[in-house]
């Protein structure tokens, strides 16, 4: 027999609680994407980003909480970059409107989030059985980088890039930060691989952006 449900909980809830908490950094990103009037860069991806990372932990999303102080580490570290870059006029663009389809458009956006919390999960898995890990969680500081660049490979390449002759172009923007930060991880000692020890316990060392 199935065991009793907790009493009173909406049946739904878990995926409930993921989709209200997700959708609150939605909605933080875009209203702060709409404020720079769709203006991007390199510096407003790094601020972003912090904003995402900083709204999901102050709503306790759990796959951040196990490692909640390098992820609070990371943000931190991504905002003042982001803050350093100023203007980057360089890289800087106009993005196209809003993200928004018919009813049957919106798989493409909730079928990547899935998918990139399925990463999470299993980077998590991975880690947690890696004797190597310190005490600060069971994802290092190099992790957090690395699970970043892999959001911005993985997910944003499918939203910003041109389709030139049957391939993904992205964005110099993204490409750029896609770069720094496969540098950066591989710089803290992490591996292109899940399941290497990266940094372990203990203070984390100061990092250098690439550049």
């Amino acid at each position: 027999m199935a065991t009793d449900p907790p009493e009173y909980l909406p049946y739904f809830y878990a995926y409930n609680d993921l989709l209200f908490k997700l959708g609150e950094a939605y909605r933080r990103v875009g209203e702060h994407i709409a404020e720079r009037k769709y203006v991007y860069h390199r510096g407003t991806f790094y601020l972003d980003a912090a904003l995402a990372i900083e709204t999901l932990l102050a709503l306790e999303f759990q796959p951040l909480m196990e490692c909640n102080y390098n992820w609070e580490w990371w943000a931190t570290e991504m905002r003042k970059h982001g803050e350093e870059l100023g203007e980057d006029a360089p890289y800087a663009m106009v993005l196209p409107g809003p993200y928004g389809g018919e009813w049957h458009d919106y798989p493409d956006l909730t079928n990547h989030t899935d998918k990139m919390v399925s990463l999470m999960t299993g980077v998590y898995r991975s880690e947690d059985e890696d004797s190597d890990v310190g005490g600060l969680g069971t994802v290092t500081p190099a992790e957090c980088v690395k699970l970043t660049h892999r959001f911005c490979r993985y997910w944003l390449w499918q939203f910003c890039s041109e389709d030139l002759r049957g391939y993904k172009v992205p964005w110099p923007w993204l490409k750029a930060v896609t770069d720094e930060l496969q540098q950066m991880y591989r710089k803290m000692g992490e591996a292109d691989r899940a399941g290497s020890s990266g940094t372990p316990g203990g203070p984390i060392p100061p990092i250098s952006w690439p550049g």
